[in-house]
């Protein structure tokens, strides 16, 4: 029988995000570190712990280096709270070894991606595969995972079809079909290049059970791809389990 979603953060989670926003002086990278937390769960994902320093071991990748130093000095003037986050300054790409990764503006504003990597703002990072990553940081059981790309994951998604239909983790998707085109074709390039990478991105998940959008609205492979055919960003939940919501 599939477990229902949780949809309310316990006292101690409340207090905690309360606690973290409002303490002046402390460092906060758009307040990424509570924020993605505390969204998934008021999402209602599900995890096998129920205590907040129980949880699953949180795992943030970011690659710039301004925003990770941000995000350290957040996590390290948060601690004991923080004691079960790890920080790996990497990027997950197709492949491993060193890639461009680029920004459309000055970077730092938390929409840099492999997308951009020949734009004129852009770094060369040290890069993983999703596979050398799991292997690397021997990462075993992860119920729920989180993926905000800024595009790269039309991409990425293909390299972790295989873990996924192994592990079935719930995914919580960021999709950017704003940032794709055909630059010669002009609007009818860019509605094509919508179309096809979000059908791109169907392909890859559709063996999953249930497509969400954030609310818990069940969605539909064709509903998606029409959504994406605008100028637009959007979050999706891939599951096997049902999410109760509460009329």
């Amino acid at each position: 029988m599939a477990m229902p979603f949780r949809t309310k953060l316990t006292k101690a989670e409340t207090q905690l995000a309360a606690s973290l926003r409002a303490s002046p002086g402390r460092i906060y990278a758009r307040a990424e570190l509570a924020e993605h937390f505390y969204k998934a769960r008021r999402q209602g994902v599900s995890a096998k712990h129920t205590k907040f320093d129980e949880f699953i071991e949180f795992l943030v990748m970011r690659r710039h280096l301004l925003a990770f130093a941000e995000l350290e000095a957040n996590v390290n003037l948060n601690r004991p709270a923080t004691d079960n986050v790890r920080l790996l300054n990497v990027c997950i790409a197709p492949k491993s070894g060193e890639v461009a990764f680029g920004s459309r503006g000055q970077g730092g504003d938390s929409t840099s991606s492999l997308l951009f990597g020949k734009k004129k703002t852009h770094w060369t990072v040290k890069a993983l595969t999703f596979d050398g990553f799991i292997r690397q940081n021997n990462v075993a059981e992860c119920n729920f995972r989180k993926m905000d790309i800024e595009g790269g994951e039309s991409s990425i998604l293909p390299t972790m079809v295989e873990y996924l239909k192994a592990n079935r983790p719930t995914l919580h998707l960021s999709l950017h079909p704003c940032y794709l085109k055909i630059r010669p074709l002009g609007y009818i390039g860019r509605i094509i290049a919508r179309l096809a990478g979000t059908w791109k991105i169907i392909r890859c998940i559709e063996f999953y059970k249930h497509l969400y959008d954030p609310n818990g609205r069940e969605l539909t492979p064709w509903r998606l791809l029409w959504l994406c055919r605008a100028k637009i960003t959007m979050d999706i939940v891939l599951t096997d389990l049902e999410w109760s919501v509460a009329t």
